[in-house]
């Protein structure tokens, strides 16, 4: 039970954790989110959140495509081998990315976004390998 406590509590904070926090960052901080516009009423992002942004998270624009990204890897990176997953989410990051362009879609394409969601895939499959070499000799 404590190998399992171990292994539940691992995979909570690389999958779970990741996409709460991006959730409410993207809530809170993203001005002119389709999300954001519809939950709050097209409020405004507080004044002080703004004015401080780029102190209190330098790469704002870019942190909650990291999340998603590293919690998508992180599961792949569990559900099947390493290598196929991290093609998988790459391919599935760029494509994603892409399908802004579309003038039906219409949202922000960016290429930083892109070589954030590289970045978490890298750091992901890291921690996967670290997860796999901790655990593979434990049983549940």
């Amino acid at each position: 039970m404590k190998v399992f406590f171990k292994k539940s509590v691992f995979v909570g904070i690389n999958v779970v954790l990741p996409l709460v926090w991006g959730l409410g960052f993207y809530l809170v901080m993203r001005e002119r989110s389709w999300i954001a516009q519809t939950l709050t009423g097209g409020a405004d992002v507080p004044s002080f959140l703004k004015e401080n942004a780029n102190i209190l998270f330098p790469f704002e624009g870019h942190l909650a495509d990291f999340l998603w990204a590293y919690s998508y890897t992180f599961v792949l990176g569990m559900l099947l081998d390493l290598k196929p997953a991290i093609i998988v989410a790459v391919v599935t990051e760029i494509v994603l990315e892409l399908i802004q362009l579309s003038p039906v879609i219409h949202m922000t394409f960016d290429v930083f976004d892109i070589a954030a969601e590289v970045l978490a895939t890298v750091f992901a499959s890291l921690m996967v390998c670290l997860y796999r070499r901790r655990y593979s000799n434990e049983t549940v």
